[in-house]
Formats: C-alpha cells, structure tokens, sequence
C-alpha cells in the first residue's frame, strides 16, 4: 500500500498563505492609498491588520447573522428552558469558533501537539452541555441534539468530514428524529432550524476551507497568542450580536473555493491515487476525530488492581489455581476458584473495554462479542472435556435466565431509584427480542420432537440439534454485521455520552486481555475440575450448578454494572 508524500504540497500552501496574508493586507490598505492619490493628505500609518480584519472571520459573521436568529426565535417560541439552553450551547460554540476563525489572521498554524491547550474552551462547552443531558426531561432529545452539534467545529479543518464527525452527523440526526417524533409544532421548527444551521456550517466550510483555513506565515506564535487571547475571553456569538469585522452587512463575499484556494490543478495532484492511504487527519481535525486520553502507567495499575470492589478477592487466584495441584478437597477448590474468578471476569471485561476503543467501531465490536462471553465459553469448554453436558446445557439455561432475568431486573430497579422515566432503544430491542425468540426457538424444538414423536431415534435427535446450532452461528455472524456495519444507529443508546473518561495504552490493554485470559482458563479448569467430587460429596445436583452457580460466575461484571 502506498503512502502519499505531502510535503512538497506544505511548502506550496505555505506560499499560498503567505500570498492570502499580503492581499488581505493590500485590501485593508486600499482606502488609506486611494485618499492619498486625492490630494487628501499623507496616508495614515497602516495599523498592522487585528484578528477582527480577517476576511474569512467576517464571512462567519454573515453566516452567524443568517443562521442563529432562526434558530434562537424558534428556541423562545418553544418557551422551554432546556431547549434555550441547548440553543445558548450552539450559539456559544460557533462564537467560538468564530474566535478561532479570528485568529487566523494574526498568528501562525499551531503545532499539533498545541491544539488541545487551545481547545481546552470548546472542549469544556461540550463536556458541559452533554453534563446537561443527565437531567433526563421531557426534552432531553432536545439537548442532545445540540450538544451532538458542537462537534461539526471539526468541519473548519478538514478536506471532508472525518469519519468521527460523519458519526456525530449520524448520531444528532438520530437525536433530531426523536424530537420530531414527538410531533410538537415548535419543537418540529427549532430542530429544523438547528438541522439547517448544522448542514450549512458543513457546505459553509467545504466552500471557505477545502484545505482547512489558511494563517498567517508570518503572524505570531499560536502558542504565545491563545495563552494571551484564550477562546472564550471573546464574548459568545449571538443573533442579535452585530458582525465583529469592519465590514457591515453580510461581511465581503468569500472567493469560490475559500481564501487563497489552491488552483483546480494543485487540487488534482494532491488527491490520493487509488489504492494508498489517506492522508491523516492534522491540527484540529486529528485532536477531534481521535482524542484519547491515556492513562499513565501508575494510574493504569490503580484501575486494574483498585478499580474495584471485588478485587479484594484477588489474592485467592494463587490458591485457587494451586488447590487441586497440592491436593486440597474439592470444595476448596471449588470455592477458591468460583471467588477468583469473579475479579478477573470484571478485569477481562474492562481490558476489552479500554482495547476496544482504541481499535474503531467495527473491530472493537468484535472484541466484545468475543472476550465478553470467554469467562462462559471457557467453563463450557473444560465441562465439555470432562464430559460434564449437563453441565454446559444448565449454564446456558442459566445465562439466559440470568441476563433476561437478574441483570435486567436489576437495571429496571436501580435505574428507577435515580429516574423518573427511562428509556431505551425500541428498534435495537425489537431486533435482539427477535434474536432471542429464534435463539430459545432452536433450543427448544429439538427437545419437543425428541418427547412428541417416539419414532425418532437419538441420531435424528443429535443432526437436528447440530443444524440448529449452524443456524444459530450464521445468524450471529449476520447480527453482527447488522450492527456493527449496516445499521448501527439502531444499536445507538439515547442515554449515550461522549466517552470522555481515561483509557488504557492499547499495548497495555492487549496485555492485560491476554495474561486475564490465561488466568481465568486456569481457574475455569480447577473449578470444573472439582464439579464431580463437590456434587457427590455435598449432593448438590450438577444442573444446580450449571443454572445456578456457573452463570453467576460468568455474568459477575455484567452483574456489578447493571
């Protein structure tokens, strides 16, 4: 695969920028000659051009002047504080924006490993207003649209929308459809115009900023100018605000194709051949689209060893997996291995968490599917080995039982302790009922033809069983590209933030995942090892244990975080 060299392309838009810099500096300096070649007296000194003179900063004012007065009308017209607020968010973000459009005219391109100081204003405005969605009211689709929005400031700097971006259009559109959904007159007109107002930021910055916006060359350290001139200490964009350029009106009309739009043949050159890989994403755009934040090493071993309560009985691993090998009674083992096990199903969940975000939607969704279930699938393994298929049909019983019953029983009531009213995607749970009506259908019918008709035997039995089950794997496999890849946004939970928390070093992640792994296979084995010998011992049935005591010890994370 080939990997398109851009720079000689930095040196040419470096020029570009300085050719922008010296025409915008020629027009402001226009009026000031043409007085002189009037006999009007010396020519004033040329003040050195302010962020306000910028040209590009003065075509945004005419885009806020024709896009946020509808916008803020309809937000009073609805006369609910939620939806004001979430209008104030927007209009706080693009004067954000706006200041940053503003700077580009007085200072240089800032270093990559600098923007997310520079940021830090935008970052907190949408850290804030998805705060405000955990006040789940009647319009909390409301805010959630608005604050989706923020996100496409990301739009200034790139050639087409990043990936990350195309998933917050994606995600406000899903938001936006719930609040017409409601049918309310008012709220049908604001979220239109915040609709409106989003996708023409998007064509706005496709035609003023193919390449991003151009700065000045010769301007002032990024660094030095946002440390004196933060975002925010600007004042915020608001309909009835006037343009802060000099122009009046609607600001001069921006050139087609942005300021100091490379020509249509450096354009040609620069787009990827066939095959290579594009470009990465650089400055603002590279900030948004993939903003990680990443543990430290000491604070990585605090949250796999402190992060919680159940790592306490960590210490019992060792004699868990020692027990059988020194010859301890098998209820010892038995319960060094089942208390074990429980920390290490919560670590094995969080390391495929932490290595799933750092990996994209797709293959981390795989992950999941995969490593969220290896606490079950190992049990069944070593109960398959030895012979144990009571067992492995109990646990599976169980694990339904469980999820369906326990672990959504304890949602409804936990949740209902802190909110009035919840709610949940109805399209993702009508697909995964339908899912689980064909899951228990497979399981059930070979059973009722082995009891209804006494003329099959235990082989028509057993091809039976074996077919449902290569259904039931086609149709998982089918699931997941239906959720991972083709439709996604039913899968997309309405009280779903912007994962703004700390992660794991992908290494570190994979690491953990596999040494987890490792550990809980050497458990699994002790504790289905001493199955046998506990159930003649003490009488307990193995289906008991396979209901009952098996799932509890595969769904433990599931359990602590319903």
């Amino acid at each position: 695969m080939s990997v398109i060299d851009l720079s000689p392309f930095n040196a040419i838009l470096t020029r570009l920028e300085g050719v922008a810099e010296r025409l915008e500096r020629g027009a402001a300096s226009a009026p000031s000659q043409g007085a002189t070649a009037n006999g009007s007296g010396a020519a004033p000194a040329a003040a050195a051009p302010a962020a306000d003179d910028c040209a590009i900063a003065v075509a945004f004012d005419a885009f806020i002047q024709e896009k946020l007065p509808p916008l803020t009308a309809a937000a009073k017209d609805v006369g609910n504080q939620d939806v004001i607020e979430a209008t104030d968010f927007f209009a706080d973000g693009m004067g954000l924006l706006r200041e940053l459009l503003a700077a580009t005219g007085v200072c240089a391109k800032p270093q990559d490993t600098a923007w997310q100081k520079i940021l830090g204003a935008v970052m907190e405005l949408g850290t804030k207003a998805q705060k405000a969605c955990d006040n789940r009211s009647e319009c909390f689709q409301n805010r959630k649209s608005a604050a989706e929005a923020l996100n496409v400031i990301t739009l200034v700097t790139s050639l087409s929308p990043p990936a990350h971006v195309q998933n917050v259009l994606e995600s406000m559109d899903f938001y936006a459809t719930k609040v017409m959904q409601k049918k309310n007159e008012k709220e049908t007109v604001w979220i239109k115009a915040l609709k409106t107002a989003v996708k023409d930021l998007k064509d706005w910055c496709g035609e003023n900023c193919k390449l991003g916006v151009m700065w000045n060359p010769r301007g002032k350290v990024a660094a030095d100018y946002f440390a004196e001139n933060p975002l925010g200490s600007g004042g915020k964009a608001s309909a009835a605000s006037e343009p802060k350029g000099k122009g009046k009106g609607k600001g001069p009309a921006m050139p087609k194709g942005g300021l100091a739009a490379p020509p249509p043949e450096l354009l040609a050159k620069m787009k990827p051949e066939a095959g290579s890989a594009a470009p990465a994403a650089a400055g603002m755009s590279a900030v948004f689209a993939g903003i990680v934040k990443y543990y430290s090493t000491a604070d990585a071993m605090k949250a796999i060893f402190l992060g919680s309560y159940l790592n306490v009985l960590l210490p019992l691993t060792p004699l868990g997996i020692a027990a059988p090998r020194l010859g301890w009674s098998d209820e010892a083992v038995f319960c060094l291995n089942f208390f074990a096990i429980l920390p290490l199903a919560q670590m094995l969940g969080q390391a495929t968490e932490h290595l799933s975000s750092s990996v994209g939607e797709t293959l981390g969704g795989l992950l999941n599917a995969s490593f969220g279930n290896a606490v079950e699938m190992l049990l069944s393994i070593f109960a398959l080995q030895e012979g144990l298929v009571g067992v492995v049909q109990g646990s599976l019983l169980g694990s339904i039982l469980s999820n369906l019953l326990l672990v959504l029983g304890m949602c409804f009531f936990f949740g209902g302790i802190k909110f009035h009213n919840q709610k949940y995607n109805a399209d993702g749970a009508r697909v995964q009922s339908n899912l689980l009506l064909l899951s228990v259908l497979a399981m059930v019918i070979p059973s009722l033809v082995a009891l209804g008709d006494e003329r099959s035997s235990q082989l028509d039995t057993l091809y039976l069983s074996r077919g449902a089950a290569c259904l039931l794997g086609v149709m998982y496999a089918l699931y997941l590209i239906f959720q991972l890849k083709t439709h996604p946004d039913y899968f997309t939970s309405e009280s779903a933030e912007e994962d703004d928390e700390e992660h794991m070093t992908p290494l570190l992640a994979t690491v953990l995942l596999v040494a987890v792994t490792l550990i809980v296979a050497l458990a699994s084995e002790g504790l289905v090892g001493s199955v046998q010998g506990i159930s003649k011992n003490q009488g307990i049935s193995e289906h008991f244990i396979g209901v009952i005591l098996l799932p509890i010890v595969g769904n433990a994370a599931e359990h602590l975080t319903a």
